[in-house]
């Protein structure tokens, strides 16, 4: 987490600072790359407006926030722009707390121990050898950790 402070930086300083942030609590590159489509609409609309060298702070985030609404009701927004807003919240808050309210979560990291542990992660790097998308091995892992999970709670069963 990063020290409070008092805000002097622009919206583009404050960005990458929450970005590096994201990537150190391993949030996934579909998160990421979400952020990095919200800070290029948000600098494009700075530019076209005179803005991209403003402090970035509570004003200019509802500056923004309205910009984007434009009148319209909330419930109206599209998803992108929902998330947009979200997005420009998140850096705020991040801005002037050192701390990040809750968009999106870290990548879960899963363990397998025990002898079953050992051959499910000799799986694991065996479908990662024959190539497997991360996304892939990410939701095999999931549901072996469902699986895990189901054994040892209704089952009893111990083998991890």
């Amino acid at each position: 987490m990063k020290e409070k402070k008092s805000n002097t930086n622009r919206f583009e300083e404050e960005y990458r600072s929450l970005f590096s942030h994201l990537k150190e609590l391993n949030y996934s590159r579909r998160t990421l790359n979400r952020y990095r489509n919200y800070h290029e609409d948000v600098m494009a609309r700075l530019e076209a407006n005179g803005k991209e060298n403003a402090e970035f702070n509570a004003e200019l985030c509802e500056w923004i926030i309205q910009d984007i609404i434009g009148g319209r009701l909330f419930y109206t927004l599209s998803s992108k722009e929902k998330n947009e807003i979200n997005s420009l919240q998140a850096i705020l808050s991040y801005t002037e707390t050192g701390s990040l309210s809750v968009f999106g979560k870290p990548n879960r990291v899963f363990n397998f121990d025990g002898p079953l542990g050992c051959a499910i992660n000799e799986y694991l790097d065996h479908d990662r050898q024959l190539g497997r998308a991360p996304g892939t091995i990410k939701i095999k892992c999931l549901y072996l950790t469902y699986m895990k999970d189901y054994f040892t709670t209704n089952m009893k069963l111990q083998f991890w």
